[in-house]
């Protein structure tokens, strides 16, 4: 037999073991009681009482090895796991940040989009960093023209969804074909299904040379043997996820050997082909560039005659190869799902628990022999006042136990709330739910009681003891509502001052148990402790965290203030980890207002000030609610920018500054700017300097070491992508090459002449020219807006630049120890390569520079194709331009 199907005598844990735990008990007793305590036997009362306490320790003790899946199911067998845990496919993502994420993250967001290349522009002499350009091949299925005229945009509307920090993208190209033809001759097997069989064989040479890719559901992978970190590196995809290898290259070389090899390999293909190059014996290889992909359309050169399928020796043609080319032209354009399934599950499955009712309290006076008097049956109608009294003595003796007991009982039950990312509210939860249950809608928004059973950030649980029998009499002030307007019955005006005692919240009894459990100190310090645990759990460093958010003030208790950052750092946690390396897309971000009329307050009404105490008590859910972090968000704002006004507490500094002057006309303007900045921004202007230089205009200077002074330059009004193209490919040039290209005066990129012309010097700055990668030129890239305002690509104040702006009339901001802070930020947060620039600017400064912001990130979100649209934006990218060029430079080039 497998299972053994009888009880297996086995030592139980100390903590379910009664005989063990009364041997304790018994050891502690002889060792405090001395001579004392003689008669331990079970006849004496005491070891009875010991006896009872023993099997109810046991009781806890089987409660404490639930399995947690257990403890974590609700009543309606549902796992609590919101505020407690986040979904790996949520925790252990993030938005792209690899070449190869932002591949999957394209294939997978594009549905007419087969494969895709990202290539960084790599960094040179007149290049920038984190500059992509991207070359993708459409589906076979997708023939509407409008469809796929409208791909280039799609994909990069896509890209910029998930563009990081101070990186950019030239505007995605399909990949150009490059025609190659095959010729010779394919004996197979069969005649039959042969129109599968060149379906076969044109998708094996397609993907070859770039592959499909195969989306797989979460059970499928981990059956493949990768791990749960493996199938969740990277983003959230939403069609199935990929595996790094099967993403595929894309093949700028193909040899005939490894044609013939293809052809070959396919199931009913007797292996004899010998195929060449369009006829060309001489030609052993094809080659294309990176923007091309070659194409080996073996239907059309069987329709050509150029191959010939044979069988039997018998060469197939007429009626029975047009059917089979048809047939495998409508298989290749359905494109059937690569992966064999059409729905895919892309995370694990939540394990099930079963409810278990920890918190329910059964009395240890219910276990004890009718003849102490305590149970709920052992006290007599005819009972006499002494024995009544002995029995009252002895019940509050055990009544202490079973106050202890019920409380551990609670602090098990509510070990969802002692580990969740939440502050709750209350010790007592089962009696908060009960009070809360007979209120109807107009009693909760209308409470009768201060705060009931309320606190702030509770770690320590207890319940009541109301059904404990003849509880009543041991608790201080029972009769209180011993009274009544209306005449009853003496047993019904009993009835009704217990139950209104029981639903007082703050009768002496729960007062005692609300005020003697824990003290606010040990609370807050217990449960910052616990925070920070779960901190570490998910990758963020307590003691770096407490760094950042020293000085951020909620309350005037700093234990306190760390509490609720935390907690609302840890809500946020999942997005900000998610989205942490992601700039603020500004295709899809929300337009802004800035108006400046007449006197503010008649326009702004006083906001409540952020502390926000009711009754004496944090109102922890509305600071939760108000500094939840949505979807809009993380595209309005960078990540870095959401975790600077949560650490730093902005919005609190803004709003208190708000309340404290809201009567001081002399602060008008500062008064818009702390709405502004509470409500438009996240405290504070972040600008990504290289985004300016987008819609700008550029032109190109080459000069050569042995001529340094004659220039070629190029023709103005080069685009943004046209500039980084032309730059890069000069910078990569062989000397050789670069000089045949001054010599017939254009330079060749991607199949596009570009000419260059021999002109007078126009006085650049030398420090603007940059040696190519072979140090025989020179090359330079003018940044021009208008005609006033302009820079080179390399400008120290534009390139790789990450500019935040704080208003000075927040005295905070300036300071040393903010400003240390910021830089701890920066570091922890911000890719090496970029520099975080903080300038702190007066009132005047802002009301200059916001109006000119807020217009050129509208110009940027509102963008069409429309010459208008475009004009506009480059008129408000050069009034932005101006001003940033006026600031001092912080780090030198």
């Amino acid at each position: 037999m497998s299972k053994a199907y009888y009880i297996v005598d086995t030592e139980l844990p100390i903590s379910q073991n009664f005989r063990l735990l009364k041997e304790e008990g018994l050891a502690y007793i002889q060792a405090i009681s001395g001579n004392e305590w003689t008669n331990l036997n079970t006849s004496d009362p005491g070891v009875t009482i010991l006896d009872q306490l023993c099997y109810a320790l046991t009781e806890l003790g089987y409660c404490n090895d639930f399995p947690v899946k257990d403890i974590l199911t609700d009543k309606d067998n549902r796992l609590k796991v919101k505020h407690q845990f986040y979904h790996p496919d949520g925790i252990l993502t993030t938005t792209p940040i690899t070449i190869v994420d932002y591949r999957k993250y394209v294939i997978d967001g594009i549905d007419g989009v087969k494969n895709v290349i990202i290539t960084p522009v790599k960094k040179g002499c007149c290049s920038l960093n984190g500059v992509y350009r991207t070359y993708f091949l459409k589906k076979p299925s997708l023939t509407n023209t409008k469809a796929i005229e409208s791909l280039p945009d799609e994909v990069f509307y896509l890209l910029n969804t998930a563009r990081n920090l101070s990186e950019s993208f030239l505007l995605p190209q399909p990949l150009s074909s490059k025609a190659c033809s095959l010729s010779g001759r394919i004996d197979i097997e069969s005649i039959n299904s042969l129109g599968y069989l060149l379906e076969q064989l044109q998708e094996c040479i397609n993907n070859f040379i770039f592959p499909s890719v195969p989306q797989y559901g979460y059970d499928e992978l981990l059956e493949l043997g990768e791990t749960t970190n493996d199938v969740f590196s990277g983003p959230i995809l939403k069609n199935g996820w990929i595996r790094n290898e099967e993403l595929g290259d894309k093949k700028n070389c193909v040899r005939l050997v490894d044609i013939n090899g293809l052809v070959n390999s396919v199931e009913g293909v007797i292996p004899s082909a010998i195929l060449t190059f369009d006829g060309n014996l001489a030609a052993k290889d094809m080659s294309s560039e990176d923007y091309e992909i070659l194409v080996f359309d073996v239907l059309d050169d069987l329709k050509q005659s150029r191959l010939s399928i044979y069988c039997n020796n018998t060469k197939v043609e007429n009626k029975a190869l047009q059917n089979a080319i048809a047939y495998a032209e409508r298989a290749i354009k359905s494109e059937k799902n690569f992966s064999g399934v059409t729905t895919v599950k892309t995370k694990p499955k939540l394990p099930k628990g079963a409810y278990r009712d920890i918190e329910t309290y059964y009395s240890i006076q219910n276990t004890f022999p009718s003849i102490f008097g305590v149970g709920e049956h052992s006290v007599k109608s005819n009972a006499s006042n002494f024995e009544i009294a002995q029995s009252r003595q002895l019940k509050g003796y055990l009544t202490l136990f079973d106050q202890i007991l019920a409380n551990q009982f609670s602090q098990l039950a509510n070990i969802d709330k002692l580990f969740s990312f939440k502050n709750n509210l209350t010790g007592a939860t089962s009696d908060f739910e009960r009070f809360y249950a007979k209120r109807d809608t107009f009693d909760k928004k209308h409470p009768g009681f201060p705060a009931p059973y309320e606190l702030f950030s509770a770690t320590y649980f207890y319940q009541s003891l109301y059904n404990v029998p003849y509880i009543r009499p041991l608790l201080k002030d029972n009769e209180k509502f011993d009274f009544s307007f209306t005449p009853e019955s003496d047993k019904v005006a009993q009835e009704n001052s217990w139950k209104e005692y029981k639903d007082d919240p703050y009768n002496p009894y729960m007062w005692a148990l609300l005020t003697h459990t824990a003290d606010d100190k040990t609370n807050y310090q217990r449960r910052d402790t616990l925070l920070d645990h779960l901190l570490a759990r998910h990758g963020e460093s307590p003691e770096v965290i407490n760094l950042l958010i020293e000085g951020t003030t909620y309350t005037l208790d700093p234990v306190m203030d760390r509490v609720i950052i935390k907690s609302l750092l840890l809500q946020n946690l999942e997005k900000l980890s998610y989205n942490a390396p992601k700039g603020y897309n500004y295709l899809a971000a929300d337009s802004l207002q800035f108006k400046v009329v007449g006197d503010f307050r008649e326009l702004l009404m006083p906001v409540p000030p952020y502390r926000y105490t009711k009754d004496f008590i944090f109102r922890s859910k509305k600071v939760d609610h108000i500094e939840k972090i949505n979807p809009q968000d993380v595209i309005n704002c960078s990540s870095f920018e959401l975790k600077l006004n949560l650490l730093f507490g902005l919005r609190v500094k803004y709003s208190d500054f708000y309340v404290a002057n809201f009567d001081q006309h002399e602060v008008n303007e500062e008064l818009a700017l702390s709405q502004w900045f509470m409500n438009a921004r996240r405290g504070a202007i972040v600008l990504e300097t290289n985004l300016l230089f987008l819609p700008a205009q550029f032109q190109l200077a080459i000069t050569s070491a042995d001529e340094p002074d004659t220039f070629y330059y190029s023709q103005t009004g080069l685009t943004f992508d046209e500039a980084i193209l032309i730059g890069n490919s000069i910078n990569f040039a062989m000397d050789e090459e670069l000089t045949k290209h001054v010599t017939k005066g254009s330079i060749t990129v991607q199949n596009k002449l570009y000419p260059i012309s021999k002109e007078e010097n126009k006085d650049w700055p030398k420090h603007w020219f940059r040696p190519t990668q072979q140090g025989g030129y020179r090359v330079a890239i003018e940044v021009r807006w208008d005609d006033q305002t302009f820079t080179y690509i390399k400008d120290p104040k534009f390139n790789d630049n990450l500019d935040v702006f704080f208003p000075t009339f927040i005295s905070e901001m300036g300071s040393q120890a903010f400003i240390n802070k910021f830089d701890l930020l920066a570091e922890n947060s911000l890719p090496i390569s970029l520099r975080a620039n903080y300038y702190f600017k007066d009132t005047v400064w802002f009301m200059t520079f916001i109006p000119i912001w807020v217009k050129w990130l509208n110009s940027m979100r509102y963008k069409s194709d429309s010459e208008n649209d475009s004009t506009v934006l480059l008129k408000n990218t050069t009034l932005l331009a101006s001003q940033i060029i006026k600031l001092p430079i912080r780090y030198n080039d």
